[in-house]
């Protein structure tokens, strides 16, 4: 049996195949949806309790002689506040300074190398720095052939050049 042969069996088959699926969906009875399907009441018990005012004042003192936040059951006399911490106030901390936005713009030189940076504070753009310099609070650890090491108090930043360089 060669290939064209058995193609055209199986296509057969499948035709076949799906010729009885669609007879048999027609002749399948739907039945009509019944009106009579009520789903199921959740039935509930009616609960009918008497209860007198003694009873309610007493739960009432009950739930309220309970409270396991408060032993007094009264009103603080002083009033929450998150700054203080033990009656005395929280000494405040000032904010940190944000961090220098710093550019390496270009290495100069040779041996040793010097480099053109942008956003040291209290400095102009384009301010040339060398190894061991320490302007305004920033140590320049390195200056290498594409790469300047800044120390500053808490962070350390290694600058490089950006790409595209000719």
């Amino acid at each position: 049996m060669n290939v064209a042969t058995l193609e055209r069996l199986l296509v057969l088959a499948g035709v076949g195949l799906i010729a009885i699926a669609a007879a048999r969906w027609r002749a399948a009875s739907i039945p009509p949806p019944s009106i009579d399907i009520v789903p199921p009441a959740l039935h509930r018990r009616a609960v009918t309790m008497l209860l007198d005012e003694d009873s309610l004042a007493a739960a009432a003192d009950l739930v309220t002689s309970g409270d396991p936040f408060r032993v007094a059951n009264a009103p603080t006399s002083v009033a929450f506040s998150p700054r203080t911490e033990g009656g005395q106030p929280a000494e405040a901390t000032p904010p940190r300074a944000p961090h220098p936005l710093l550019v390496l713009r270009a290495i100069v030189g040779g041996p040793p190398w010097q480099a053109i940076v942008d956003g040291i504070p209290g400095q102009p753009p384009g301010t040339i720095v060398n190894t061991g310099m320490v302007i305004s609070d920033l140590r320049i650890r390195a200056v290498l052939r594409d790469t300047v090491v800044v120390q500053g108090s808490d962070t350390t930043w290694k600058l490089t050049l950006g790409g595209g360089r000719p």
